[in-house]
């Protein structure tokens, strides 16, 4: 531990593991906190975040007025709690989060979405033993060579996604028969997949959209080919952000005669929250 936090406030080592999620992810709801931890007991949950609320490393937003009161609570770090988490990563990159209290509904709701996203992965590739990393925003500065600004997500599986749906299938199938609990199956001489998630927003203008599709081309040239094959996932908020997405992007690689050394896919927000990414959603 650093110097600059010595004094703050004493906390335990499972409410350090609390702190590490909420700066990975910036907004999560208890539920999410406790299905990352692991634990089965809500109220203990529900104490120690009490505690690091009381002692100013977090703040809550909960709705007290019905029906929004059957929504479980939101947790983002407070002053105390941004001290805290300067041991993770770079300072630069933890400055921002002094200004939380002023993110956005649909931020709050990109950063729940995106947290549901990497337990849908986690739960789904488990034990395929298949996922090797999931990195937010947060986590990227460590990477020097990496697209700017910063994919929502950028996901590395030792799987390729038709193995991982195939699995599923099977997995959906003999769901209801008894089975002897399975061991983690590990895959011979693994290969890399990696996928860039880009979440886009409602009011994205097109002139961004069309420059991050050629960043992603300029970034693969750089590049070279790969052994590494990459994905570019590209979430869109409604059906005509989606349309335009998929005629731009063809229309762009068919001038510069783009080598695939990404792969760009398209679909909308709704589809990717109901589903996860390992469906059939993707165009």
């Amino acid at each position: 531990m650093k110097k600059w936090s010595v004094d703050l406030p004493h906390i335990t080592e499972k409410q350090k593991e609390i702190m590490q999620f909420i700066h990975k992810f910036r907004f999560l709801d208890r539920i999410q906190i406790q299905t990352l931890m692991r634990h089965k007991d809500y109220k203990r949950i529900n104490v120690w975040l009490k505690d690091l609320v009381n002692k100013g490393y977090l703040y809550r937003i909960y709705e007290r007025k019905i029906p929004l009161n059957i929504k479980p609570a939101v947790y983002f770090l407070a002053p105390t709690g941004v001290r805290f988490v300067r041991n993770f990563g770079d300072w630069e990159s933890n400055h921002k989060l002094y200004r939380e209290k002023e993110r956005s509904e649909e931020f709050r709701s990109k950063c729940l979405s995106i947290a549901n996203l990497y337990i849908d992965t986690l739960q789904k590739t488990e034990q395929l033993n298949a996922l090797n990393f999931f990195k937010t925003k947060q986590d990227l500065d460590e990477y020097d060579e990496i697209i700017t600004p910063y994919p929502d997500a950028l996901i590395s599986l030792n799987r390729g996604p038709t193995k991982i749906i195939k699995f599923l299938k099977k997995q959906e199938k003999s769901k209801n028969r008894i089975t002897i609990k399975q061991r983690k199956l590990k895959e011979k001489n693994p290969k890399e997949y990696l996928y860039f998630l880009e979440m886009i927003r409602e009011k994205t203008p097109r002139f961004y959209l069309r420059y991050r599709i050629q960043q992603y081309i300029e970034y693969s040239d750089r590049q070279g080919p790969l052994e590494i094959k990459s994905y570019v996932l590209f979430s869109c908020p409604n059906h005509i952000t989606e349309k335009f997405l998929l005629k731009f992007i063809k229309k762009r690689l068919e001038e510069t005669l783009f080598e695939p050394h990404l792969l760009f896919f398209v679909t909308t927000t709704d589809q990717l929250k109901n589903n996860g990414i390992f469906a059939a959603i993707w165009r």
